[in-house]
């Protein structure tokens, strides 16, 4: 899905543009963390943003990505501290398709179970996880939650066209600019994003670059229908990460462990 550091503007933006959050996100899987502790797995760890913050508290992590290009970037932050290098542990894998020989007491999904894009992919994930998961563990994850209207909508030629998604300043003193369009396989239930990155110097805008992500979309208790099948009982979904409570609107949260 995603190429390399140079390739992909998906990539080489990622850490300034789409993976910013408020502390709300980080923190609450943090505190979870903390709460059923370490050795911690970070399945689908992108370039590490979670990763490093429990390692800098002390955890054991195994970070594991689909993508070399966010890997590597991975490993260049890891080239500034050193001394973190010694708890994590990477690997290259498809998260539906993985083998570590050990055991978690916490393993996390932040914003990636949804690349799984069939149920056979979300079955043989779930059921990676719950071979990798000590008998007290949790697995933490969180799935979009999109309303008939949106889905509608990217259904239809309308919600096809480019619009700007947000505008970012980099680092490098530029900004860059994301456009997407968004079109929805009802049947599949999959929702194909398309990107398109346009970086602005001295206010001169330059060629835009193009990459794409595609996701699978779950209902609630289609959800808790598949978790159950593969061995988990749901301990609760929240709808933000204050704790809120789910809404039409809002995404899922879940928070899960073996039966």
């Amino acid at each position: 899905m995603y190429g390399s550091e140079d390739e992909d503007p998906v990539v080489r933006y990622y850490d300034e543009t789409l993976a910013i959050s408020g502390k709300s996100e980080t923190n609450w899987y943090l505190k979870k963390v903390n709460t059923y502790g370490g050795p911690v797995l970070d399945l689908a760890c992108g370039t590490g943003r979670i990763a490093l913050l429990l390692l800098q508290q002390g955890f054991d992590v195994t970070c594991i990505d689909s993508s070399e290009g966010m890997l590597t970037i991975l490993k260049k932050k890891l080239r500034k501290e050193p001394h973190l290098q010694k708890k994590i542990h990477m690997q290259k894998s498809k998260m539906f398709d993985f083998h570590v020989n050990k055991k978690f007491s916490t393993i996390i999904c932040c914003d990636a179970f949804y690349h799984n894009l069939t149920v056979e992919e979300e079955i043989q994930c779930l059921l990676c996880v719950a071979h990798h998961l000590t008998r007290e563990g949790r697995f933490l994850f969180n799935i979009p939650n999109p309303t008939c209207e949106y889905l509608l909508k990217c259904a239809h030629k309308e919600g096809q066209k480019f619009r700007k998604r947000h505008s970012y300043s980099l680092s490098t003193g530029d900004t860059v600019v994301i456009e997407e369009s968004c079109k929805a396989d009802l049947l599949t239930q999959t929702i194909l994003t398309k990107l398109r990155y346009t970086t602005v110097k001295d206010g001169i805008r330059s060629n835009p670059e193009e990459s794409w992500w595609k996701i699978r979309y779950l209902f609630q208790y289609e959800a808790i229908h598949l978790l159950y099948r593969c061995g988990f009982e749901v301990e609760c979904v929240v709808g933000d990460y204050n704790d809120g409570p789910v809404t039409e609107t809002s995404q899922l949260i879940f928070q899960v462990r073996l039966r």
